[in-house]
């Protein structure tokens, strides 16, 4: 026989039946393979999953697919017999007793060689550190040892007929039993060097732990085991029965099982023996392993053609002294502390599961009730006298009190939301309470609630009520209520999370009531008398009914409703499961003890409790059950098996917070440390499951100390991810040499729905009042969730609901209002969840609902000029009664050109001198206010042109005399910022009049500016009116002609005589000429006048600025009398 610890299947060769049969350990289901003719020796490689069996008459060896039990056949040499695997270097060694040779095979390939041995080499071992192989040789008395590189061979003289060899890969020692010389061969596996040590008579078999360093010998004749220290060779001799033949090591429990005609159990501490109770008469176990995970030991029984099972544990017993009464109990696998209500002494046992040390807790009147929030570490316990509820803080043992129901008498715990349930029995109420803030809500439940259940997965609870002959089911997200009629006196209620199936023992009607969780339909299964309490193994289906009144256990099928009955002791009270394990503990509370069920064979085994023992839990962490005995103050404490430390372990790194999101199976960092020595056999892997050692396990992947494993998918709720190193000792061969594994580790977790994001989006935000606004919320689930959400969500304002809408296919749900009052409002949209999706709120969104409003806007001017000052008005007209208040932004275009404040009748201004040149489009944006929605105007049109100047003429018509001078005003008025410098001309003026500008030239500011134009015309006048220029006196007339007459005169003398010719008398004659006419001239009385009549005087002012020249004329009205 061998086992396959990671699959938890073991292989039997059926000599004559030329087959193979699998036993499945979770079920001891079986299957069976057929082989070559009469296989001899089956090995089995859990790395790979292959299993090799040697075929003695067909000479060959059959490989088996452990995954589908597909076969292979290699052909190997003649008769072999024995079989070992290297899991190492996947290479299997196959013994060959006739032809004298050893077949290697290539555990990928399935390739052969073949190494010369010695005569009939019927036995092989494998030392996976050192690569070498040892092939024992029953007819030359030697060992011949293969190096598994080169296939090169070395040979060692034994005893006389050696019979079996096992190794100490970790000593690096070789044990060989010598059938006729009584001894054994201990070999140093470095030198080759040999010593011998005395054994029983024919030693038959050989095996070894390698953590103890303890060598275990059968000898078959003298019916005893020669147990030899590895250290020191020194051997003692323990009697066992009759003819040993096998042996199998338990390498964690440290116990040894001989088959011996029986099946003795040697305790490796002690050396102390102990027979295997309960086998039937007549089995002859020749061949014995064990299965280290499940410790589970497979003895075959020659003589019956049969292979029987018996489990290892040995339900060893301590007694943990408690308060007056302890009524309830539950465990917190992930702090390993226990804590039992004392009901009668109103306080609490807090028990360290790892040294049974214990603290008092006060609690309040009567507590009778108690339940445990692993994830937060936080113990409820109902006060059923002083109807409240003590909360244990886990790390501190400090507490809180919250108030109840009347009479609260159960707690049950749904930590994926924290919600915990507490039925009141008086009242007919069930407690909600908020585990995050201790807030209660109170929900309305059937006649006597008398126990409670909760589905996390479904986040249903189930109240079972003893006086209604129903169920009330609440639905923890609404706390409704629906009621399923039961039959009488329902006490307790049980759900199986996998299948959302209930189970309620009806104690007056003798039955359970199935109900099924999807459809609160119902059916009845029959059960012994008086069914008081039930529990669920989930992995397996099954659900066990303690009968109070028959003294007996009915095991349910989930899956057919089919039953079995086992019996149990005196007046079954409790029920309790350990799925990892699959060991279900019934508190007999007549016969004072405790009935441990196997759940794959239903075959019991009792354990003494105390007084009265009442209700019981498991730690399903560390395989321990612990017992209230309400009559003995105390409680019993049942350890399946004792584990000794091995030095292979494996820690695994805890999760954030301790939480797996539902949509994302958890993965897991495994690391091992490995402590062997001197020796250090290499690590094969890590391999894991979850919430049961039942099952297959799974290799984690990974290299040197460090792996990871993803689970798969797992309900909602609280899980133990269970996981073990092993090395090149893993492998198993010829019913011997057991499987050797590292401690298991458990870690406790919590998977969670998965977390969303709901964002909520406003169709109109401000929107105006009295119309629609649609909000939508998208639920999501966090990446890298991507299933989409379903369930309800509710839209609020502030704290009142306006409703809810139910998800659509792409997780949306939109609602539409036109019922918001004016004002701001604070909406939010709640996700309420779904089973596999958690709450989710969005952020608030303040929705604004306002009055509609309209901007007008006007302008000083809708023509302007650079640097003139513009105002603009806006005046803002509200749709309703409340006055629109705020800023009003004036832009042009879209640069903002300022801001003004609207006044209390909605108006507001603003005044720019800053426009450039050219067009603009003006608009006035109003920016609302919390009454009032932001509106723009129309867009106004403005052009701003250079700056320029006009001009003015004061009067506008003057009338004068001819000869009068004549003044006007002229004014000048800059627009915009014109400061460049005037130049003035005139035209028109009529003849003998000019014109005088006083200042000539005029530079404007910011302000108008002025000059005298001023226009002189000649006439008679021009005397008096104004005074002309005053003019010499005329001469009289004879002093003109004298005067004359001596210019002529001097003419002629100023040129001389000889020079006087024609030329010179014509230029005197010229001149005297001249001076008569001037003279005559002088002494007239008579002037020439500017002519009379009506003139237009246009004046021209011209400038020549940086923007271009300018010229701008203005007319003067002029008569002249």
């Amino acid at each position: 026989m061998a086992v396959n610890p990671v699959t938890n299947k073991t292989y039997v060769v059926n000599l004559t039946g030329n087959s193979v049969t699998v036993i499945d350990g979770a079920t001891n289901a079986t299957q069976t393979v057929a082989a070559g003719t009469q296989p001899m020796a089956v090995a089995v490689n859990p790395v790979t999953n292959k299993i090799y069996v040697t075929n003695w008459l067909s000479n060959d060896v059959t490989v088996i697919d452990g995954a589908t039990n597909t076969t292979q056949t290699v052909a190997a040499g003649t008769s072999p017999w024995a079989v070992a695997v290297n899991a190492v270097t996947n290479k299997i060694y196959v013994g060959n007793v006739s032809s004298g040779t050893l077949t290697i095979i290539d555990g990928i390939t399935n390739n052969t060689q073949t190494v010369s041995a010695g005569s009939i080499p019927r036995d092989v071992a494998v030392n996976p550190v050192t690569n070498k192989i040892y092939v024992l040789n029953q007819a030359s008395n030697t060992l011949t040892v293969v190096d598994g590189v080169t296939n090169l061979t070395q040979t060692i003289a034994t005893g006389t007929g050696p019979w079996a060899v096992v190794v100490n890969p970790v000593t690096n020692m070789i044990y060989v039993t010598n059938y006729y010389s009584a001894n054994v061969t201990v070999i140093d596996g470095a030198t080759n060097a040999t010593q011998t040590v005395a054994a029983g008579t024919n030693p038959f078999c050989v095996a070894l732990n390698p953590v103890t360093n303890q060598i275990y010998v059968a000898n078959e004749v003298s019916a005893s085991v020669t147990v030899i220290d590895g250290a020191t060779n020194a051997a003692q001799t323990i009697p066992v029965g009759v003819i040993p033949t096998g042996l199998a090591v338990d390498v964690l429990t440290n116990k040894i099982y001989v088959a011996d005609g029986n099946l003795t159990v040697i305790d490796g501490a002690t050396n102390a023996t102990t027979p295997t109770k309960g086998l039937v008469s007549g089995v002859y176990p020749q061949a014995v392993v064990l299965n280290p995970v499940t410790n589970k030991i497979y003895a075959a029984d020659y003589n019956g053609n049969r292979v029987l099972v018996v489990d290892g544990a040995t339900n060893s017993t301590a007694t943990i002294t408690t308060g007056s009464g302890p009524w309830s109990l539950a465990a917190n696998p992930a702090t390993n502390r226990i804590y039992a209500a004392n009901a009668n002494s109103n306080t609490v046992t807090v028990v360290d599961g790892s040294t049974n040390a214990t603290t008092t807790v006060a609690a309040g009147s009567g507590p009778y009730g108690v339940g445990v929030n692993s994830l937060t570490n936080k113990i409820y316990v109902a006060n059923i006298n002083s109807n409240d509820v003590t909360v244990i803080d886990g790390a501190t043992n400090s507490t809180a009190t919250i108030p109840a129901g009347i009479g609260p008498r159960a707690v049950a715990v749904n930590p994926v939301t924290n919600k915990i349930y507490v039925p009141n029995y008086t009242d007919n109420t069930l407690t909600v309470i908020n585990g995050q803030t201790n807030a209660t809500t109170t929900v309305t439940t059937g006649i006597t609630p008398y126990a409670v259940a909760v589905n996390p997965v479904t986040n249903k609870i189930y109240v079972p009520n003893a006086n209604g002959g129903n169920v009330t089911v609440i639905d923890g997200v609404t706390n409704a209520t629906a009621t399923v009629t039961v039959g009488n006196s329902p006490y307790d209620v049980a759900v199986n999370t996998l299948t959302n199936k209930i189970y309620v023992p009806n104690i007056n009607s003798s039955n359970v009531t199935v109900i099924d969780g999807a459809t609160n339909t119902t059916s009845t299964v029959t059960t012994g008398t008086y069914p008081r309490s039930v529990a669920v193994n989930p992995v397996t289906n099954k659900i066990y009914v303690a009968n109070w009144g028959g003294s007996s256990v009915t095991v349910i099928d989930g899956a057919t409703n089919s039953t079995q009955t086992v019996a149990a002791g005196t007046a079954p009270w409790a029920v309790s499961v350990n799925q990892t394990t699959n060991k279900i503990y019934v508190t007999n509370d007549g016969s004072g003890n405790a009935t441990v069920i196997d759940g794959a064979t239903n075959s019991t085994t009792t354990v003494t409790a105390g007084s009265s023992p009442a209700m019981l839990t498991v730690n399903l962490a560390t395989n321990t059950a612990y017992i209230a005995n309400w009559g003995g103050g105390n409680v019993t404490v049942i350890k399946e098996v004792n584990v000794q430390s091995v030095p292979l372990t494996t820690a695994i790194a805890p999760l954030t917070n301790d939480l797996a999101s539902f949509a994302t199976p958890p993965t897991f960092t495994f690391t091992t440390t490995d402590t062997y020595a001197p020796s250090t056999p290499a690590l094969q892997g890590v391999y894991y499951q979850v919430d049961s050692w039942q099952n297959p396990w799974l290799p984690a992947t990974g290299s040197g100390n460090s792996f990871s494993g993803q689970t798969a998918p797992l309900p909602l709720g609280t899980h133990i991810v269970y996981a073990y190193a092993a090395d090149a000792q893993l492998a198993s061969a010829n019913s011997r040499n057991s499987s050797v594994i590292g401690n298991i580790t458990a870690y406790v977790f919590t998977v969670v729905p998965a977390p969303t994001t709901t964002v909520l989006v406003s169709s109109a935000n401000p929107a105006v009042l009295g119309a629609s606004v649609t909000w939508t919320a998208t639920v999501a689930e966090v990446s890298p969730g991507t299933a989409v959400p379903t369930g309800k969500v509710t839209f609020l304002d502030g704290a009142a609901i306006l409703g809810s809408v139910a998800l659509d296919s792409s997780g949306a749900a939109a609602f539409t209002s036109a019922a918001l009052a004016l004002g701001a409002h604070s909406i939010t949209a709640a996700y309420e969840g779904d089973p596999n999706n958690m709450l989710s709120t969005s952020s608030a969104l303040v929705q604004d609902i306002l009055q509609n409003t309209t901007t007008a806007l006007s302008s000083s001017s809708n023509t302007s000029f650079s640097g003139s000052p513009v105002i603009f008005t806006a005046t803002v007209t509200a749709g309703g009664s409340i006055m629109p208040t705020g800023t009003v932004s004036f832009l042009d275009g879209t640069t903002l050109l300022g801001t003004g404040t609207l006044n209390a009748s909605g108006v507001a201004t603003f005044t720019t001198s800053a426009l450039a040149l050219g067009a603009h489009s003006i608009t006035a944006a109003y920016g609302g206010d919390n009454n009032n929605l932001a509106s723009t105007s129309s867009a106004l049109a403005l052009t701003v042109n250079p700056a320029d100047f006009t001009i003015a003429v004061n009067p506008a018509a003057r009338t004068i005399s001819s000869g009068s001078n004549v003044a006007y005003t002229l004014t000048v008025s800059p627009q915009g910022n014109f400061a460049s410098v005037i130049n003035f001309s005139c035209s028109g003026l009529p003849v003998l009049a000019a014109c005088v500008f006083s200042p000539a030239t005029l530079t404007p500011s910011a302000s108008t500016v002025t000059t005298t134009l001023t226009i002189t015309t000649a006439g008679p006048a021009a005397l008096f009116e104004p005074p002309l220029p005053r003019m010499p006196p005329a001469l009289p007339a004879s002093r003109s002609t004298a005067l004359a007459l001596a210019l002529a005169l001097f003419c002629v003398l100023l040129f001389p005589r000889r020079r006087q010719n024609a030329r010179s008398l014509l230029l005197s004659a010229g001149v005297l000429l001249a001076a008569i006419g001037l003279m005559s001239a002088c002494g007239s009385t008579s002037h020439p006048s500017t002519p009379s009549g009506a003139y237009v005087v246009q004046v021209t002012s011209s400038s020549s600025p940086s923007t271009g020249s300018v010229t701008h004329s203005v007319t003067a009205a002029l008569t002249i009398q």
